[in-house]
């Protein structure tokens, strides 16, 4: 009887343990959260480096990550408008991409759904469930690329196309910044680093790029999940290259003055 007291005890004190661990770690979240937006982090980039107190850092960019798709989708849905200080990325053929995979994912689905026998019910849910999360999933990465948009901040580029690249280039870290028209290796989607091409970045959405940043020192780029490798070249493909090409050269050419 003692014994069954004395783990009860044990029990009852790991519970409260946990619990409090939760806690303390909840509360730690919500007070990085509101240090970082107090800072002028938006909400989303403040939830991930809040979360990332309480678990790995990996683990809270995908759980946001899930958050945003479902923002931008939302803003899409419901006409939300971009900010108009952005120079959007080209998606055009991006577009094309997003929909033959689409197309062949739903005759795939459709095809093990007809074949796989009814005992295999809760398979076959689980098929189209997964189906169904992946087609979210890429209409809010491809919905992302028309709201998301490079922005020229006071002292530098914050570079983004959609959700699947964000950066910084300080505009002293340019070395030059031309119009060009360049096809990606393969006809490749980006954004990814070339691995023919050391230090290359094509930071666009479809197969050509239109604009060249040349570094004078190397940047790294945030992708989805993970960090991409140092680049001190990157390639853009933008809606209005020309006019995001005077604004560069005017920000750094402002710049070189007051400094």
């Amino acid at each position: 009887m003692e014994k069954g007291k004395l783990i009860i005890v044990v029990l009852t004190a790991i519970d409260i343990s946990i619990f409090t661990l939760a806690v303390l770690k909840i509360s730690k979240v919500i007070k990085r959260y509101l240090e970082l937006k107090s800072n002028g982090i938006t909400g989303f980039d403040a939830l991930e480096q809040s979360l990332a107190r309480a678990i790995p850092g990996a683990v809270a960019k995908i759980a946001v990550m899930e958050l945003r798709i479902y923002h931008t989708i939302f803003r899409s849905v419901f006409k939300r408008s971009s900010a108009s200080d952005q120079f959007l990325t080209k998606h055009d053929s991006y577009k094309f991409f997003m929909i033959a995979i689409a197309f062949i994912s739903a005759l795939e689905t459709g095809a093990i759904e007809i074949a796989v026998p009814d005992k295999y019910l809760t398979w076959k849910i689980i098929l189209l469930v997964l189906t169904v999360w992946a087609w979210i999933y890429l209409t809010g990465l491809y919905l992302a690329v028309a709201q998301i948009g490079h922005r020229l901040r006071d002292d530098g580029i914050e570079l983004q196309v959609g959700l699947a690249m964000k950066g910084f280039v300080p505009y002293n870290g340019v070395e030059s910044v031309v119009e060009i028209n360049k096809t990606s290796p393969a006809f490749k989607m980006g954004p990814y680093v070339s691995k023919d091409e050391p230090g290359v970045m094509y930071a666009m959405a479809g197969e050509n790029s239109n604009v060249a940043l040349y570094l004078n020192k190397e940047v790294t780029m945030n992708g989805i999940i993970k960090e991409f490798k140092p680049v001190s070249v990157i390639y853009l493909s933008l809606e209005e290259p020309k006019k995001f090409i005077q604004a560069v050269n005017e920000r750094i050419q402002n710049q070189a003055v007051t400094n």
